[in-house]
């Protein structure tokens, strides 16, 4: 009986530290906030030259997931005889508010891209690319993939930005939450876990009674 007592606790820890750290509950809602910086200004702002700018717009959601979320946008100023040049990094964080995680600093992450500038092999049409290191992230079980990549002569992780006229180039994600299947595995799991301790303290019972009535011959 105590061994069965010890798998069923174990059982139990086992499922709130899961619940705790990171398995958020089925189609739940996802409320998140984001902020961008280029290297270049340490801000918001990649200045060109003639007053020409790519400037970026945080972003915010509250949806259920799965779902289509918007991560920020871009807007291009691009006045006559201005141009946008250079190179440098952007970074993306989202700050995730609900569903909570267990622990704060898990609440948040980041992704990160090369920002470069460049024709693509179209005649008059630059366009500004961010290439990302990686195009998800998981944030206590919600995961973020970024959408409207590639296309064109861009790769599945680069993310295009028109910069030939005034402009707005928007970024979204798929915002997932674990499958139902996850969560039926871990059902059967920890069911199966208390079969065995019941069998265990079962086979334990017989196997006494067994030896009690040899030793009473």
């Amino acid at each position: 009986m105590r061994h069965f007592r010890s798998i069923a606790a174990t059982s139990v820890v086992l499922l709130g530290g899961l619940l705790a750290t990171g398995i958020p509950a089925l189609a739940s809602t996802v409320t998140y906030t984001t902020t961008g910086i280029f290297s270049v200004g340490g801000g918001t702002t990649f200045s060109g030259t003639g007053g020409a700018s790519l400037v970026f717009a945080s972003g915010s959601g509250n949806v259920t997931a799965p779902s289509t979320g918007t991560l920020g946008s871009f807007t291009t100023t691009l006045p006559a005889g201005g141009k946008i040049t250079g190179s440098g990094t952007f970074t993306l964080t989202i700050d995730q508010t609900s569903p909570v995680v267990g622990n704060a600093n898990f609440g948040s992450d980041t992704l990160t891209g090369s920002v470069s500038v460049n024709s693509h092999g179209i005649p008059g049409a630059n366009t500004l690319v961010i290439t990302f290191a990686q195009t998800s992230v998981d944030i206590g079980g919600v995961v973020y993939t970024l959408e409207g990549l590639g296309g064109g002569n861009l790769a599945a992780d680069q993310l295009g930005i028109n910069i030939t006229g005034n402009d707005v180039t928007t970024i979204q994600a798929d915002v997932t939450t674990p499958e139902p299947a996850l969560y039926s595995l871990i059902g059967a799991g920890f069911a199966g876990m208390l079969l065995v301790g019941l069998r265990r303290k079962q086979n334990g019972v017989a196997s006494a009674n067994f030896k009690g009535g040899d030793q009473s011959l």
